[in-house]
């Protein structure tokens, strides 16, 4: 039996091709739109149903998965079961693929990663964290051990002095740790869950000021209306050395300070992804900055 291939199997083999590749990509554009509001909807209203959430796309976004799914509907294919349906599928494992090889050359992987900071260099200030005000910089007679960064106090009337974004990483939970050192009347702040397009996010507040406390504030609105999520009834030192960690996901919150549990908040409403810093009311030293996967 001769099999023949003429020019109008071709045609409608190649018309198959960009039809299959063109619509995975159009349903593939709507369902990220609908999954993207959904998943605001359910970290907004329910903090468990997201945690399960998370462990789905964990699991989806694992490349030994994702190999596994290409490799057994490519055998579909060629047993010719639910063949269009692979096709499909197979297309959209592709495309999932290069973006994402495209992203992580860009970016850091964000959730098998670590990064960390020892303000060595002050060129890696820029490098790394996008500055929203102040003029963050690199001390060089001062560090744990030297140098560290510099959050000085600023002579404008705004309540972020020095207030600096992570560049390369964003994570919808995690273990933020970093040494501080607090002058007269300073604080720091520990920025996560961060929506720097609306300016609201969680933050952790090692405060050395008389007659108020280290805890857990939230900002959800426009200005400088942050708000007391759950404080403690300890207090930070001026001009001592400390271990700031602040670990986050979408059940709870916790913060401590020398390895000592501060304050916990549960279920806490997520914002956004971005993770930053900033200082108040007096100079700031930070050393040894890290992100890890919690």
């Amino acid at each position: 039996m001769n099999i023949t291939f003429d020019a109008q199997f071709w045609n409608n083999a190649l018309a198959n091709a960009v039809g299959t590749i063109l619509g995975t990509m159009v349903l593939g554009f709507l369902g990220f739109r609908w999954i993207s509001s959904l998943r605001q909807w359910i970290y907004s209203n329910s903090p468990k149903l997201a945690q399960i959430y998370l462990k789905i796309i964990d699991f989806i976004d694992n490349p030994k998965n994702q190999l596994l799914a290409f490799l057994l509907f490519q055998i579909m294919i060629f047993f010719d079961f639910h063949r269009y349906l692979s096709i499909v599928v197979t297309t959209a494992i592709l495309i999932r693929f290069y973006f994402s090889s495209k992203s992580d050359a860009k970016t850091y992987p964000s959730r098998s990663s670590e990064f960390s900071d020892g303000f060595h260099k002050k060129a890696d200030i820029l490098k790394n964290w996008e500055v929203i005000t102040g003029k963050p910089a690199l001390d060089e007679d001062k560090g744990n051990p030297r140098p560290s960064l510099n959050l000085a106090k600023t002579d404008l009337k705004q309540a972020t002095n020095n207030f600096l974004i992570l560049k390369k990483l964003t994570a919808e939970r995690g273990a933020i740790e970093c040494d501080f050192f607090l002058e007269h009347g300073a604080l720091l702040n520990i920025v996560f869950m961060c929506d720097k397009v609306n300016h609201n996010w969680h933050m952790a507040r090692y405060d050395s000021r008389g007659g108020t406390t280290d805890g857990l504030l939230i900002k959800d609105g426009k200005g400088n209306n942050w708000r007391f999520n759950n404080m403690s009834t300890s207090r930070s030192s001026e001009g001592s050395w400390y271990r700031a960690k602040v670990e986050f996901s979408a059940e709870r919150v916790r913060m401590f300070k020398n390895g000592e549990l501060v304050a916990e908040v549960i279920n806490p409403k997520l914002f956004g992804k971005y993770i930053g810093l900033f200082n108040e009311c007096g100079n700031v030293s930070v050393d040894n900055f890290k992100f890890s996967e919690l």
